[in-house]
């Protein structure tokens, strides 16, 4: 016996007459569930439901498209049941079964704890925007070459995945999808300029006269690995005392 089923039949049989269940509370209870009753007015309160999911869904709204969807299929189910003309009802069923099918698919989206993040929304994004998907693989290219040390590589990567992504960000519609997306982007963009900076600062060093004195070709080292992408700095205290000899700051 279900809640609903359980809670209806304990309101009717009280045997005080004052504390049973209303005649309005009887109708509007959910176990009868009156207002889905196979109608003419299903399709049309269906039709409105899932034109509002489409159009949260549009925007990233992902947990507010799913409710509009699933309240949809409550009154496009009875309609399909309510259509007397089987070719109508074939093409009804087939176009509730693709919303179903969203509905279920927004839900594994959101249903996880890393909705927010834009990995797993632009992930669930992809799945109708191939363009998407192929420019964040070219990223993905380049995230691996970056993190091999393949500079001058990864850096012509990054570019490529960039002008891929721009067109992209540009006309996504704004909501949560362009917001993940516009992160990545902005990843991207300042992961290039400092493998650029770094790339720049590498060509500069093979310029550089050899012949220059130990204390300044160690300090040219620093500059350069200061914008090292993997460098992590380890200051000796004999270096310490080279340079503040350099500039003066010991006797």
């Amino acid at each position: 016996m279900s809640p609903d089923c359980e809670d209806i039949l304990l309101a009717l049989l009280q045997r005080d007459p004052l504390a049973r269940i209303s005649f309005d509370d009887f109708f509007a209870h959910p176990f009868l569930d009156l207002e889905h009753v196979p109608s003419p007015l299903c399709f049309e309160k269906a039709v409105n439901l899932v034109t509002e999911a489409i159009k949260m869904d549009e925007e990233g709204k992902l947990k507010e498209a799913t409710e509009f969807y699933c309240d949809a299929m409550a009154f496009f189910l009875p309609a399909i049941e309510y259509e007397k003309d089987l070719e109508k009802k074939k093409r009804l069923r087939e176009r509730v079964n693709q919303y179903m099918s969203r509905a279920e698919e927004l839900k594994q989206c959101f249903k996880t704890k890393k909705r927010s993040n834009p990995d797993e929304l632009l992930a669930c994004y992809c799945k109708e925007h191939t363009e998407l998907m192929e420019a964040l693989k070219l990223a993905n290219i380049a995230e691996i070459r970056d993190e091999h040390g393949a500079y001058d590589s990864a850096l012509s990567q990054y570019e490529l995945a960039l002008e891929a992504l721009l067109p992209i960000l540009s006309v996504t519609p704004r909501g949560a999808y362009k917001e993940a997306l516009h992160l990545e982007v902005d990843k991207y963009m300042r992961r290039a300029e400092e493998i650029k900076l770094y790339v720049k600062l590498s060509k500069d060093k093979m310029k550089m006269a050899p012949s220059g004195s130990d204390e300044e070709q160690s300090l040219q080292q620093l500059s350069l690995d200061i914008y090292d992408p993997s460098y992590t700095p380890v200051v000796s205290e004999m270096f310490l005392n080279d340079l503040c000899s350099y500039f003066g700051l010991v006797e």
